[in-house]
């Protein structure tokens, strides 16, 4: 199991620029500070996502999409792509949703 520090370190070392997965949104600007992470959608918007609330659903779950996020009460709103992307991109889950332990 990846551990929150590793998860938050890996956070901390995103590249420039991550994905989403089925709909290609780049997201960029993406900066922790302590919990939280925060970013810019390639819209302009920001967004701002609490990290011990993604790592519990890292915990709590063997496959996760925006799907789990919205009904496990993790994330709501258009949070949860931009949430996906960086749990992928940090190592928490891979490419079909499946949490990596």
């Amino acid at each position: 199991m990846i551990t929150k520090e590793q998860f938050f370190y890996n956070v901390d070392n995103l590249p420039k620029q991550i994905f989403s997965g089925k709909q290609q949104k780049m997201y960029t600007n993406i900066k922790r500070m302590k919990n939280i992470c925060t970013g810019q959608r390639e819209s302009g918007m920001t967004f701002k996502i609490d990290l011990d609330t993604l790592y519990l659903a890292y915990t709590d779950n063997d496959n996760i999409n925006t799907n789990t996020l919205l009904k496990g009460k993790y994330i709501t709103g258009r949070m949860r792509s931009p949430s996906i992307a960086i749990m992928y991109y940090a190592g928490l889950i891979n490419e079909n949703g499946d949490t990596i332990k």
